[in-house]
């Protein structure tokens, strides 16, 4: 039980790092949310994300869920909290 605890915290932590480096280096500040096809139907984690108007979004899938919502652009500022 421990174990799979461990692993799956080394995961997120894996997956948390893969996502901040597609965030530095993407092009023009897109949040990519072709990644997140079920968006706005989102995990809960924590990986804020802040937008150009100084918005912050728990992650950059919460994020696109406003973009399929809102029928509109959202772009990346910046990774973190406003």
């Amino acid at each position: 039980m421990r174990i799979g605890r461990v692993t799956l915290v080394a995961m997120s932590v894996v997956l948390a790092t893969v996502d901040l480096a597609k965030i530095q280096h993407s092009h023009k500040n897109q949040p990519h949310c072709e990644d997140y096809p079920n968006a706005p139907v989102c995990t809960r984690e924590y990986i804020p994300v802040c937008d150009v108007d100084g918005n912050t979004f728990p992650n950059r899938c919460v994020l696109c869920g406003e973009v399929r919502l809102r029928g509109k652009k959202i772009l990346i500022k910046h990774f973190g909290e406003c």
